[in-house]
């Protein structure tokens, strides 16, 4: 009886894509498009599709990503609490 082995290397086992290629998207001109509003609805659509699906890793690491450009750019916040979190372990 035989083993048989999948293909080790570089480009072993790839398959051959088509270049991709860019799409313009055009938006009406009366169309105002919130970036912050769409991330919101992004996050929540993935976070519900992440609760029905948590053993999808796609769908954790994309959930974590667009919660993470949501997140307050604020580094004074960051600091304090590891002001904080590095006084608790001191003492």
């Amino acid at each position: 009886m035989s083993i048989r082995r999948a293909p080790v290397g570089p480009g072993a086992g790839a398959i051959s894509l088509p270049p991709a290629t860019a799409v313009d998207i055009a938006l009406a001109p009366d169309v105002k498009l919130d970036p912050v509003a769409e991330l919101r609805e992004l996050a929540a659509e993935l976070h519900a599709a992440y609760r029905a699906d948590p053993s999808n890793a796609m769908l954790a690491r994309e959930c974590r990503a667009t919660l993470a450009l949501l997140m307050p750019k604020d580094s004074k916040a960051a600091d304090a609490d590891l002001t904080g979190l590095f006084a608790a372990l001191q003492a």
